[in-house]
């Protein structure tokens, strides 16, 4: 009898520290609201010029790994896709990779820097996206 009641206990531990660990694709579908704080960097041979912004709305990611972003009621469709730690996103023609550094139940919150270099400037976007439920 005490052997069943340390196995039982056992899987009921198991079973709560596995469901505590759930994946960020787990966790996305629905609604959610959006925060985008976005720096812009250019910077000249010799010149730095730099931007930010906070952008807000809406987001939608469904289950078949499509989503809608609603920013001042214009609506964006994109597609999503996760892989461990981050979560890429295929909106507007591009490609972005974002490290998940917050994969809460009801809030999520990803990174990602993006680089451009040309002959005599680079042009560096930095977000930080922020959702909540």
């Amino acid at each position: 009898m005490k052997r069943i009641g340390t196995l039982y206990l056992s899987l009921l531990v198991l079973i709560s520290i596995s469901s505590c660990n759930r994946e960020v694709e787990d966790r996305l579908p629905g609604s959610w609201s959006y925060t985008n704080n976005e720096i812009r960097t250019v910077k000249y041979s010799t010149s730095t010029n730099e931007e930010s912004e906070t952008i807000t709305g809406t987001i939608d990611f469904i289950d078949d790994g499509t989503g809608n972003l609603t920013v001042n009621s214009e609506k964006t469709t994109f597609t999503w896709s996760t892989s461990e730690d981050s979560v890429q996103f295929f909106i507007k023609g591009k490609t972005i990779n974002y490290f998940v550094t917050d994969n809460s139940k009801d809030s999520q919150q990803w990174k990602s820097v993006q680089v451009e270099n040309g002959s005599n400037y680079s042009f560096t976007i930095e977000q930080e996206i922020i959702l909540a439920r």
